[in-house]
């Protein structure tokens, strides 16, 4: 499996929004996840994490056109639940909402779809899928892992662990898991009562391999999807992309990881892309997939110590770097391929507010 942190950004018509965490971070009590906008038209970050929740467990976020933004607080070691968010103001004010059961630890456990429905991820061995109509606080559950690996795709997948949720254009659930069959990828779309293969085919060299859905979103309509396929020593990633009111899967190249990479952020940008940043052993590498159709492009390496990267709006890249309390905004220069100092955010975090 790729490991996959939480770190990340979204890239949405009324700005971008970022997910970076901070404080002690070799310290699980004193590492605090904190959330960042950068409104349509802004030039500058301001951060508006939601008050009133630990949110030393991590955080997620989603959002579709039109509709505010849902946050979800990972549970941290104090409870067994998760507390919820929304926003339709970019962030000055929050609406509250909670999940009887604790998110999954995967960047897309939530979803939200353009008719105000929403999708959760919860559990932890045993997983299942909750749906809401748009209340916050009230949930039934969709599918269990169970039921989607019994199930006739879900079984020719060998589905072994639920990884994401999202929606199609339709407005229809998407689940993403991890696949334990050679040559399935576990992307699954609710059809009436039952579920379906919504999956993109593997292109060769990785036709037969097994599979993990690393990210599984949409934006505008648009569905992405960021997939890990490994067959011996080769594990590489691929982006793939739906647009609206189409079924075929439009895949890249493959991007290759080094055996000790791990998925440092991911995101989609605001050119109908996806991005991820790669670390391994001490080096760190920006990728990016905008065509889905050819290879990966690689941008100038991050600064040393970035948490997250993010692409608000088309030209603007940045990185976010915390050291403590601090974090620093880092804008990349392109027609120099450096990165420049942008902004410094002091960020009042509590230490010890979390045992």
């Amino acid at each position: 499996m790729v490991q996959v942190s939480l770190d990340g950004s979204l890239a949405t018509p009324d700005g971008g929004w970022a997910v970076v965490k901070m404080g002690h971070l070799d310290e699980l009590a004193n590492t605090f996840w904190q959330l960042f906008v950068l409104p349509r038209g802004a030039s500058r970050w301001s951060l508006v994490t939601p008050p009133g929740f630990a949110d030393n467990g991590g955080l997620v976020v989603a959002s579709a056109t039109g509709t505010p933004l849902v946050t979800g607080f990972q549970a941290n070691q104090l409870n067994h639940f998760s507390p919820l968010a929304v926003t339709s103001d970019r962030g000055r004010t929050w609406a509250p909402g909670v999940l009887g059961q604790a998110l999954a630890a995967v960047p897309d456990a939530i979803a939200a779809s353009a008719t105000g429905d929403m999708l959760a991820l919860v559990g932890g061995q045993t997983s299942s899928i909750l749906w809401s109509a748009g209340n916050l606080s009230d949930w039934q559950e969709l599918v269990s892992e169970k039921s989607l690996a019994a199930s006739a795709p879900g079984h020719r997948c060998g589905v072994t662990t639920l990884s994401a949720v999202s929606f199609t254009s339709g407005g229809e659930p998407l689940v993403g898991a991890i696949c334990s069959r050679a040559g399935s990828v576990g992307i699954f779309e609710r059809a009436g009562q039952t579920w379906r293969s919504f999956a993109p085919r593997l292109p060769a060299p990785v036709s037969h391999a097994t599979t993990q859905v690393v990210r599984l979103t949409s934006a505008d309509g648009t569905v992405f999807a960021v997939i890990a396929a490994s067959t011996g020593p080769l594990r590489v990633l691929l982006a793939a992309r739906v647009l609206p009111g189409l079924s075929e899967w439009a895949v890249s190249g493959a991007l290759v990881l080094p055996p000790s990479a791990q998925v440092l952020s991911s995101g989609t940008s605001s050119g109908g892309g996806v991005f991820v940043a790669l670390s391994s052993g001490t080096s760190e590498r920006l990728e990016t997939q905008a065509t889905f159709n050819g290879p990966w492009r690689q941008l100038p390496a991050v600064p040393a110590g970035t948490e997250t990267v993010a692409f608000p709006r088309p030209g603007r890249v940045d990185a976010f770097v915390s050291r403590g309390s601090v974090l620093t905004v880092y804008a990349l220069d392109a027609s120099q391929g450096r990165w420049q100092r942008s902004q410094v955010i002091d960020v009042p975090i509590q230490y010890g507010s979390s045992s």
